[in-house]
């Protein structure tokens, strides 16, 4: 196991690479990163009962994307639980 401080992401690409190389010692990173569909996995480290502790995915550019983080108004969170509500019913 990594210690807390030890436990990072590191994603890179160049303009030559029509892929991502993400290697990850995060197990919650790895875990999503597996999910993704056209994922290949390079190599992973796992524990002595098979749980995917780090790891190293090559990803189409697809794959990834960056976004500016939403902030939403008081009048737009409300607009958007009462829309939660009436499609769920909760």
């Amino acid at each position: 196991m990594y210690e807390l401080e030890e436990r990072e992401t590191i994603i890179r690409t160049d303009e030559l690479m029509e892929h991502w190389i993400i290697h990850t010692t995060q197990r919650t990173m790895c875990t999503k990163i597996r999910k993704i569909n056209s994922v290949e996995i390079i190599k992973e480290e796992t524990t002595e009962n098979g749980t995917v502790i780090a790891g190293q995915y090559k990803l189409p550019m697809k794959c990834v994307r960056f976004a500016n983080e939403r902030t939403y108004t008081e009048a737009q969170r409300q607009k958007m639980a009462k829309r939660a509500k009436e499609r769920f019913g909760k």
